[in-house]
């Protein structure tokens, strides 16, 4: 007669409950806009990260395959169920705290990168708790099996690294072959002043994002702040007395165009509309154009 010899790990349980609940919790703000665990599943990362610095999905056609993260949540209550019912939880355990600290890095790496890029991030303590919890919920499944869940870890953290690396590599390609060129040889769907601009935004965001989103703008108005960062890419803000702004992201090879524009200066910029967020915390709305040109 077989005996089940699994026992319920308090430990397990604990951990896998708050891998549940940080993943559905804000991990980081960019630019004080909040972005979950689950914004990568739900497209909501790429999106955010689209509208406010022109950093689109490097492999859009591949989206599909960031749902493997809904794993995540289901791996761990299906582990937490089996723990219960003292029976070996290991494989999901080891499936979901794989994808969990994987998911991790690749939020702590990609909010680095915008940091690179002149922008303001903040690591929320979700982040490290779900990190943490991911570990826990992985050594703490199954009865010993130590060589497998440390290599486990390791390996996860590596190929992460380097397919965020690879996945870098290939997202500064594609913004390279988006040219200037194809912006300036194009007509601008609308001509617009950057306080009218941005009234219209605040008056009917959803309105506005309908009507402009994947437009050429032509937006003229009196230049706010100019940012070159470390790495020579470069935007330039029009805002309004609400603290509600336009600002348009430029390539490397118009820095030496945009590094003598100064605050008070009135420019005619033309790019493409990548939509708007609104700030809860600051309570304005920022619009984003990306393939950014000054015009002559």
């Amino acid at each position: 007669m077989h005996t089940n010899t699994n026992k319920i790990n308090p430990l397990h349980l604990i951990a896998g409950i708050l891998l549940i609940a940080s993943f559905f919790l804000k991990w980081v703000s960019w630019n004080t806009t909040g972005v979950t665990g689950c914004a990568m599943p739900s497209g909501e990362f790429f999106k955010t990260a689209d509208v406010q610095f022109s950093v689109a999905n490097p492999f859009p056609q591949l989206s599909f395959l960031f749902n493997i993260f809904w794993l995540i949540p289901a791996g761990a209550f299906i582990a937490i169920v089996l723990n219960t019912a003292k029976k070996n939880a290991l494989w999901p355990s080891l499936l979901a705290g794989a994808l969990a600290l994987s998911l991790v890095i690749v939020f702590y790496l990609f909010s680095g990168q915008l940091t690179d890029l002149g922008n303001e991030k903040t690591l929320h303590p979700w982040l490290f708790v779900h990190a943490a919890a991911a570990i826990i919920f992985m050594l703490s499944a199954g009865n010993g099996k130590w060589a497998i869940k440390a290599g486990l870890i390791l390996v996860t953290v590596v190929a992460t690294y380097f397919g965020f690396t690879m996945a870098g590599k290939q997202a500064e390609k594609n913004l390279l072959t988006k040219t200037h060129g194809d912006t300036n040889s194009i007509k601008a769907d609308y001509t617009i002043d950057a306080a009218a601009l941005i009234k219209e935004f605040l008056a009917n965001d959803t309105g506005a994002r309908n009507k402009y989103n994947e437009k050429i703008l032509d937006v003229k108005g009196a230049v706010t702040e100019v940012i070159v960062a470390a790495d020579s890419t470069s935007t330039v803000k029009f805002a309004d007395s609400t603290g509600s702004y336009a600002i348009f992201s430029f390539e490397k090879a118009d820095m030496p165009k945009v590094q003598p524009i100064k605050t008070g200066d009135t420019l005619s910029v033309k790019g493409v509309c990548s939509g708007s967020i609104y700030s809860d915390i600051l309570g304005t709305t920022s619009i984003s154009f990306k393939r950014s040109i000054l015009n002559k």
